[in-house]
């Protein structure tokens, strides 16, 4: 169902449904537009799918007063549909929703149905970046990583992945102290993310993962020139 007002009630038609939240309040879940503008319907539909909780879903209503009457005046609803697909695949990463044609006091409306995103957030256009001498689209993976770098630390360390850096740990006494053993251990830094880094301690078998809320970062030039330190508390 589309929407909790409707989950005590027998399943209906999905038009039905709709034609019921298009005398809805707009509010967080329901939006109305009159025409099928590009930018509007995309920033609808991205807020949507950037906003909603799980078990909700939100609707784009297009060719609908703010008041919930239809305008009337949509036109070809296949060239609607059309132009809203092609206004909609501009979103990246690409938006969950399903596309409504329905009837309602006699005109036609587009509903645009739009479901909770685990690949938020969504953006009304493309982003790029720079490979060698090129400038490329994007990928989700690579746009995932600039995320990732809004945390400071993991910005500091993401151009270290791959490379050499020193890892200085505590290690906590039998009385419950931390204590620092003065033991830089020389380390490859396998992966980093906003939660935790994960090592390969030099003649250790298996990669450690260590939270990022134990970690100090430093820079031990008169030791490891060039390399990260990262002082690991207990």
């Amino acid at each position: 169902m589309y929407h909790k007002r409707y989950q005590a009630m027998p399943p209906m038609p999905v038009d039905d449904e709709l034609r019921a939240r298009l005398g809805d309040a707009e509010d967080a879940l329901v939006e109305r537009k009159e025409s099928p503008h590009l930018e509007a319907v995309k920033e609808a539909a991205s807020g949507l799918a950037n906003t909603l909780a799980e078990g909700t879903t939100g609707v784009v209503f297009i060719g609908v007063k703010n008041n919930g009457t239809p305008t009337g005046k949509l036109g070809d609803v296949d060239a609607v549909l059309k132009k809203v697909r092609g206004y909609l695949s501009q979103c990246y990463p690409p938006l969950p929703y399903q596309l409504h044609a329905l009837q309602a006091n006699g005109a036609d409306v587009v509903a645009i149905v739009v479901s909770p995103s685990r690949d938020r957030p969504h953006f009304t256009g493309k982003a790029y970046v720079r490979k060698g001498a090129e400038t490329i689209e994007a990928s989700q993976d690579a746009i995932g990583q600039l995320l990732d770098q809004r945390n400071s630390l993991v910005a500091a360390l993401t151009p270290y992945v791959g490379e050499k850096i020193t890892v200085f740990e505590a290690r906590q006494m039998s009385t419950g102290a931390a204590i620092w053993d003065g033991k830089h251990r020389d380390a490859t830094l396998v992966a980093v993310n906003p939660h935790f880094v994960r090592v390969k301690i030099t003649g250790e078998t298996a990669d450690r993962a260590i939270s990022l809320r134990r970690i100090d970062l430093e820079w031990n030039y008169w030791t490891t020139p060039n390399r990260p330190t990262l002082r690991v508390s207990v």
